[in-house]
């Protein structure tokens, strides 16, 4: 939590003194994937970020992702995936096309025998991917996306792996 707090400290002074700041914005998004091929296998999940508009095309954030993970063995588990990502923008307009890069931590792991889930505590991911974002009103865009997530620190044999993405994201432009 702490490291979380530190990450947001450079947005806040930046705000008042970098004067580059060209608005804020929100997103909150989910998936669900259900899988029948090892036993049945349920994972939600719930990805939040907010981050500031650096530029017309730049902009950094933090996110979380929540993930609540079942199957028949075993039972619920809660975990997450959370840091800093930057991103920039192919397109800018009613339709936005963004490239997302970010560091994180979490414990989240899927194991490479037999793609089970599990909570594996202290893990470092490299995120990339994209997000496909549409005007459904003034500042509220629809969002899709796919990113994927390699682990840096591999304690056993484990995969990286991908999260999609289907969402809101809110535009919350500051008036100078």
């Amino acid at each position: 939590m702490r490291i979380c707090l530190l990450l947001f400290i450079p947005f806040f002074l930046c705000k008042d003194s970098c004067g580059q700041i060209s608005g804020y914005f929100g997103e909150i998004g989910g998936s669900y994937v259900q899988n029948s091929e090892f036993g049945l296998q349920k994972e939600l999940a719930f990805r939040n970020s907010v981050g500031l508009l650096l530029k017309r095309n730049w902009a950094v954030g933090l996110k979380i992702q929540h993930i609540f993970y079942s199957n028949l063995a075993t039972s619920p588990e809660y975990m997450r995936i959370w840091g800093p990502f930057g991103r920039w923008g192919l397109l800018n307009g009613p339709l936005k096309l963004y490239f997302e890069a970010g560091i994180n931590w979490g414990n989240y792991s899927v194991s490479a025998f037999l793609g089970d889930v599990k909570k594996e505590p202290g893990l470092l991911y490299i995120s990339y991917g994209g997000n496909l974002e549409f005007r459904v009103v003034k500042g509220v865009f629809g969002q899709l996306g796919l990113i994927a997530h390699e682990i840096l620190n591999r304690p056993q044999p484990i995969f990286g792996f991908d999260s999609y993405l289907v969402g809101l994201a809110f535009d919350l432009k500051t008036e100078r």
